[in-house]
This record gives C-alpha cells, sequence and structure tokens, in this order.
C-alpha cells in the first residue's frame, strides 16, 4: 500500500467545489491508509531551505555550545536535548539523536499564567539568523496548518472555521532532529525512533532523507520514500479523540536504512498542532453514526496535555 499524495494547490486557490474535491481526497487517505503527502501546501521552499540551513549549523555546533541552551535541568520542553544523554526515559532500543524544541514566543509578563512545561520562552542559541528564520517558518506552517484543518472541517461537514477558530493562541510546537551517521550495522532491532502516536491534532513532518515507517489502517509498516517538495501528514491523538475515532492517530517510526552498512546523518522537521488551551474537546456530532454514542468524554485541551501518554 502507498501513502497517497494530494496537491493542495486546489483548495488554497480553488472555488468551493474544488476544496470539497480535495477535502474529500484527505478524509479518504486518513481512513484507508491514515496519513498523507502533501504538495503545495503554501510554504515558501526558500523558507524550508533557509530552515534546514540554519538547523544543520546549529547540530555541527560542538556539545557544549548546545548545551548552554539546553532544556536540562528545569525541562521546560524548550531548547537542546541530546536524548541519548538525557536521564528520562529512553528507549534502550533507540540510536542517538539530538533535537532543538521551539514554540511561539513567551513574553516574560506571561510566564506562568499556564502551568505547562512547554509554556516557557524558547531559548535561542547565538546564531547568526537563527531565531528569525525558525519564528517566520514557525508562522508559514501554523498558517499552512489552517488550512489543512479547515479542508479536515469540510470532509466531516462543518462549517469551515470549526477547528481554525480553536487555533488562535498558536500553542504548536516544533522540533528538528538530527540522526547522525552510522558506519556500521545496528544490533538487531535498532531504530532511531521507536513507534509512536502524537499528542497533539496534526503533525507536519519535513524530511532530508528517508528512514520513516508509518503503521497503515490496513495493519502494515510501509515505507515512506523522500517525495520532494512534500511533507507528509500525520493524524495526532487529539484529534482521534475529537473525531470519537474517526480520524485515527498515525502509529510511526523511524528505522536505520538497511540497504548498506551504513546511514548518512539525516535531518527532520515535525510540526505539531495544538489548539487552544480552554478549546472544548468535545466529541463533534457528525462523527458519530446512528445509535452510536461518544466514546470520550468532553475535556478542555489544557487537560488533555497534562494526561500521561
Amino acid at each position: 500500500m502507498q501513502i497517497p499524495i494530494v496537491d493542495f494547490n486546489s483548495f488554497i486557490n480553488g472555488d468551493t467545489v474544488a476544496k470539497e474535491a480535495v477535502a474529500a481526497q484527505i478524509s479518504l487517505a486518513i481512513h484507508e491508509v491514515g496519513c498523507f503527502y502533501l504538495k503545495n501546501y503554501g510554504i515558501s521552499k526558500t523558507l524550508i531551505a533557509q530552515a534546514f540551513s540554519q538547523t544543520e549549523s546549529f547540530f555541527a555546533l560542538p556539545e557544549n555550545e548546545k548545551e548552554q541552551v539546553s532544556f536540562f535541568p528545569d525541562r521546560n520542553l524548550r531548547g537542546y536535548h541530546n536524548f541519548k544523554k538525557s536521564e528520562d526515559n529512553h528507549n534502550a532500543n533507540e540510536l542517538m539523536t539530538e533535537g532543538f524544541h521551539f514554540g511561539k514566543e513567551i513574553t516574560p509578563d506571561k510566564v506562568g499564567v499556564i502551568e505547562d512545561p512547554f509554556f516557557e520562552p524558547n531559548k535561542w542559541p547565538n546564531q547568526t539568523n537563527f531565531r528569525e528564520v525558525m519564528m517566520e517558518f514557525f508562522t508559514a506552517c501554523h498558517e499552512s496548518a489552517l488550512r489543512v484543518l479547515q479542508a479536515l472541517a469540510i470532509s466531516l461537514r462543518l462549517p469551515e472555521d470549526y477547528f481554525t477558530n480553536l487555533y488562535s493562541e498558536q500553542n504548536h510546537g516544533i522540533v528538528w532532529h538530527h540522526y547522525p551517521s552510522i558506519y556500521q550495522p545496528p544490533e538487531l532491532g535498532k531504530v532511531y525512533l521507536t513507534e509512536h502516536t502524537d499528542i497533539g491534532t496534526l503533525t507536519f513532518l519535513f524530511q532530508d532523507s528517508e528512514g520513516l515507517e508509518v503503521y497503515t489502517n490496513t495493519g502494515e509498516w510501509v515505507f515512506a520514500p523522500l517525495i520532494p517538495d512534500a511533507i507528509i501528514v500525520l493524524v495526532a491523538d487529539l484529534m482521534q479523540r475529537w473525531t470519537n475515532d474517526k480520524f485515527c492517530a498515525t502509529r510511526h517510526r523511524v528505522v536505520v536504512p538497511t540497504q548498506s552498512h551504513s546511514a548518512k546523518q539525516r535531518y527532520s522537521c515535525a510540526f505539531f498542532t495544538s489548539p487552544n488551551y480552554d478549546a472544548p474537546i468535545t466529541c463533534i456530532k457528525t462523527c458519530l453514526d446512528r445509535d452510536e454514542v461518544p466514546k470520550y468524554p468532553p475535556i478542555f485541551a489544557r487537560e488533555y496535555f497534562k494526561q500521561p501518554k
């Protein structure tokens, strides 16, 4: 089974009929496979290239310089993270990876207003234009995600702004990953990132090389090839709950290529969408079949994110 490719250009620039057609393609892809590639999604290729370039330069810095913006020991989920060295629940089967986490800018007067480890100021490296490029990229991802959320609303027979009205706070997160090169076959069972689902509503995945595998709704692992100028859109846990399991969260993992005895370093970026903290996550009525009842009780987004994963 192949992951469907959806061209989003006619949704951005088309009329109502065109939008409905694209929305139907997305819905079908989610139901049949669980995710989809998205092309012409409205983010500048130049900006994406700049963001990748800045990321490569950051991860090439000496370890002690990267550690200056580490999110340890305060664990506020902003900044640099060496997953192999950290003292959290690192999976023993995962090879060493690095990450850099950031989100919207939090002004000093807002610190502590929301009890959430992610609702803290960003930690930026002393690198020319790094912050500026990353925040421009963040804004572009937010705007693109709003359009995809509009398409999902249309596919569920809802007003186009059903979801987007609940994303004004831009409570999204971005994680850049660096998977270093390996020069010998890894031990059996070793992966870069073990299988999991994401916690928000949607995830945009940008990658510069292959390694991602997704678990389809038919019960098989499918390799996700690199398609130029396309991102992969995954459904996350909160969207599954919101839609009463009509849109199921996409299980995925990052594996070590097995075609050769070595693997070049890999960079990827995950943009995780999340609604406003006071957004009520209540079963969508159009997601209920006749005589079906909601599987989950109503919950506010802020309470949902406090639950253990």
